[in-house]
């Protein structure tokens, strides 16, 4: 890695960000106002359920949707203190794949099935003209032999198709590795994958992470496996981040229900005789976004307050904060 490290530096800044998605019954508010930072070398996980709009979130972050359906109302996405909204096509270009890699939730849909091995791993590093060829292949032995491919050399001029999930799990992260890449987003890298091989791309994460000095924003809707992994966690529910904090603090002592009834819904090794929650209803559409607080249909402990008007971030700590008219009323 050539990249300069600073310790503590804010990579990624997220501010006040919202966006509607443009469909033919009207513009769907998938993302509203949410706010949170990323540093140099810090694993930040995302979760919550399916619905709640982490992925829009995390494609969102250099445009990769269609500019023709993805509408950025207001906020700003900071970059190395550069304007990703603001950005132009060509300034885009030279960020995806370079600075910015994504590692995606299902490998056989994000490599080409036509295309060898070989020829979609040293692309990037082609396309943003890193070096020759020869180099391109060379670092993606080095890369493949790290992330624990054997017959390297039969796996480049092979196909996705001659190859499992988890074996092109490993692949795709040594793709997102090729350019150097200062933030790694991994979206759910592990729900499409035999729970036999989730432990092993875990550790493989978190080892090339360490190795790498990589930021990576995890995304996924398993708050139980993350907290194992995470410095910081933000909690996501219906385009809102309702809750913030350290990993000790979000999990040892959650202060919004639905981060409460997340972390009460999946078994506890301390607690073999837990009885687990069942959070009621679903997540609702964006169309159907309440006026006031987004979980308040499903909160065992609404008040008529949550109806009626929307909650305001609160911090607990200088680090841990959350979006609850319960901490205005304590």
């Amino acid at each position: 890695m050539n990249n300069p490290r600073k310790e503590n530096e804010v990579l990624l800044k997220v501010d006040n960000f919202s966006l509607d998605l443009v469909t033919e019954n009207g513009n769907l508010p998938v993302i509203q106002d949410i706010s949170f930072q990323i540093h140099q070398g810090e694993f930040l996980a995302l979760v919550g359920e399916s619905g709640c709009g982490k992925s829009v979130c995390s494609l969102a972050l250099t445009k990769l949707l269609p500019s023709n359906l993805a509408k950025y109302k207001s906020g700003s996405i900071l970059f190395q203190e550069e304007d990703i909204i603001q950005m132009d096509a060509s300034e885009i270009q030279n960020l995806r794949g370079n600075k910015i890699s994504y590692v995606f939730q299902e490998p056989f849909s994000s490599l080409n099935p036509l295309k060898k091995i070989k020829d979609q791993i040293i692309e990037s590093f082609l396309i943003h003209k890193m070096g020759t060829k020869e180099e391109a292949i060379h670092k993606a032995e080095i890369l493949l032999e790290k992330v624990g491919i054997t017959d390297i050399s039969q796996r480049l001029n092979s196909y996705p198709n001659h190859m499992s999930g988890g074996m092109l799990q490993r692949i795709s992260i040594a793709m997102a590795l090729i350019t150097d890449p200062i933030l790694l987003i991994a979206d759910e890298p592990t729900s499409a994958i035999d729970v036999t091989i989730q432990a092993q791309l875990i550790q493989l994460l978190m080892e090339m992470k360490k190795q790498f000095s990589l930021s990576v924003l995890f995304i996924s809707h398993d708050i139980a496996l993350v907290s194992h992994m995470a410095d910081r966690i933000a909690v996501m529910y219906a385009g809102q981040i309702v809750e913030i904090g350290k990993i000790d603090e979000v999990i040892d002592s959650p202060k919004h229900p639905y981060t409460q009834a997340l972390l009460n819904s999946y078994p506890s090794s301390d607690d073999i005789n837990k009885e687990l929650e069942v959070i009621p209803g679903i997540v609702p559409s964006p169309l159907e976004y309440p006026i006031g607080c987004h979980f308040a249909e499903r909160c065992k402990h609404k008040m008529d307050v949550c109806i009626s008007r929307k909650p305001k971030s609160r911090h607990i700590t200088e680090t841990h904060s959350a979006l609850c008219h319960l901490l205005e009323a304590g």
